[in-house]
């Protein structure tokens, strides 16, 4: 299993988030957005590493709530909900190809927290 870049716990919603994190390319015309899909599911696969990384902490959240548990003493219900982020530097048009998570920018990201969970 290679390294999930951030799972992140908030006490407040019960939920995990886990984020993928890419300083993808700007794709500029269609010949570029093209080669991002194909980064995206075929050449780099982020698609299906994410995926598997997605998997992992869903077969493993027991382990890491006791994780959460013991390290940083936080009392985490044993149902939390998990939010699956895909977040690169800029907008991608793969956002509109998958549904297992979010796919979105920083500054995004940045609005949703914001948004949804105070500054």
């Amino acid at each position: 299993m290679r390294e999930i870049d951030i799972v992140a716990y908030n006490d407040k919603t019960n939920e995990f988030f886990v984020i993928e994190s890419k300083n993808l390319t700007p794709a500029r015309d269609a010949k570029a957005m093209a080669q991002v899909v194909s980064d995206h599911f075929k050449q780099k696969k982020y698609h299906g590493k994410f995926l598997k990384k997605i998997e992992w902490i869903k077969n493993n959240l027991k382990e890491i709530i006791q994780f959460f548990n013991t390290k940083f003493n936080i009392d985490i219900s044993q149902h939390p909900g998990i939010k699956n982020f895909f977040v690169s530097a800029r907008n991608s048009v793969v956002k509109y190809m998958v549904t297992e998570y979010s796919v979105i920018s920083f500054s995004e990201f940045d609005k949703f927290l914001k948004d949804n969970y105070g500054s």
